[in-house]
């Protein structure tokens, strides 16, 4: 066999495994960007979810802040009533 065919086939053959190499770490690298788009994706989920979570909290204690002015006037209001319901039984 002629040794420069030998030669240009073991180059060959090297240049082939060095070119499945790099596909396998072009693969390795894409898919590890893949996840990390993935992850920060999910990230952001997240933070959307905890921001609708937070603005629907606020709502309901803003609500809840309403009734218990709500039931502090009544009260109030009861109080006042009352006390001048005594003063008048007492003469006051």
């Amino acid at each position: 066999m002629n040794p420069l065919i030998s030669a240009a086939s073991v180059i060959a053959a090297g240049l082939a495994v060095g070119f499945a190499s790099i596909d396998l770490e072009l693969v390795k690298v894409l898919l590890w960007v893949k996840s990390e788009d993935n992850r920060k994706q999910r990230i952001l989920n997240t933070i959307r979810n905890s921001e609708e979570l937070r603005g629907r909290a606020i709502e309901q204690l803003e609500k809840a802040r309403d009734r218990l002015r709500k039931v502090e006037m009544e009260a109030d209001q009861f109080l006042r009533n009352g006390y001048s319901e005594i003063e008048r039984e007492n003469g006051i």
